[in-house]
C-alpha cells in the first residue's frame, strides 16, 4: 500500500485513520498467532473490514490529492478550469459503483449461507455468476493486478483475462487427484479473486493446493 498523506486528503479523515488503525491491529493479532488455524480465525472474524468502503477510496483519494495539488500551483484562473475540465472524470469515478457491487455481492453471499442443500446453493452461483463478470468489477480488478495474470505475473497479450476464484467455489481437487467440497461462501468475495490469463485459468480449473 502507498503511502497517503491522511491529513490532505479531500475525504473523511477520521473514516480513514480509524480503518488504518483497526487493520494495523488486525496484523499485530495475526503476527502473534501460533497456528494457520488460529490465522484463518483471526482472517474469518474480521474479512468485512476488508470491504469497507474506505479501503476502496484509497486510490481515489491519491489521485484526488495529485489534482488538489496542481489547482494550488495554478497560477491563472484559465489554468485551473483546463485542470478541471480534465479531471472531470474523477468524481465520476468506479469506486461509487462499486459499493453498489459489494452490497449486491454481500447480499448473494447472505442467500448462499441461508441455503438448506447443495442444490440450492449451486442455483443460487449460477443464476449470478454474471456478477463478478461485470465490467464495473473486472476492470477494476484488473486494474488492482496492475493489468497482469496474479499466477504468471506477465501480461496477456492473446485473449482476455478471467476472473478466476483462488479459492474454487464448487469443488476443490486434491494433489492426489480427488476432490473435495469447495468454498462456496467465498463464491462473491472480492477478496477471494485473482485476474487470470485464460490458458492458466482453464488449466487450473478446480485445483486449490
Amino acid at each position: 500500500m502507498r503511502y497517503v498523506d491522511i491529513d490532505k486528503t479531500p475525504f473523511d479523515k477520521e473514516a480513514l485513520k480509524k480503518w488504518l488503525e483497526e487493520a494495523e491491529k488486525i496484523t499485530y493479532r495475526l503476527k502473534a498467532a501460533t497456528s494457520v488455524d488460529e490465522r484463518n480465525k483471526i482472517i474469518e472474524e474480521y474479512e468485512k473490514h476488508l470491504k469497507k468502503d474506505i479501503f476502496l477510496l484509497k486510490e481515489w483519494l491519491e489521485e484526488a490529492e495529485k489534482i488538489t495539488y496542481r489547482l494550488r500551483s495554478a497560477i491563472s484562473e484559465d489554468e485551473i478550469n483546463t485542470i478541471i475540465e480534465e479531471h472531470e472524470k474523477h468524481l465520476k469515478k468506479d469506486i461509487f459503483l462499486l459499493k453498489e457491487w459489494l452490497e449486491e455481492a454481500e447480499k448473494i453471499t447472505c442467500q448462499l449461507k441461508s441455503a438448506i442443500s447443495e442444490d440450492e446453493r449451486k442455483k443460487i452461483i449460477e443464476k449470478n455468476e454474471g456478477h463478478w463478470r461485470k465490467d464495473i468489477f473486472r476492470n477494476w480488478l484488473i486494474d488492482q493486478f496492475y493489468r497482469k495474470c496474479w499466477y504468471s505475473e506477465a501480461k496477456e497479450s492473446v485473449s482476455s483475462y478471467h476472473v478466476d476464484h483462488f479459492r474454487p467455489k464448487g469443488r476443490a481437487k486434491e494433489l492426489d487427484g480427488s476432490s473435495r467440497d469447495g468454498y462456496w461462501w467465498l463464491a462473491f468475495e472480492w477478496h477471494n479473486y485473482r485476474i487470470s490469463g485464460e490458458l492458466l485459468n482453464v488449466k487450473k480449473r478446480i485445483c486449490f493446493l
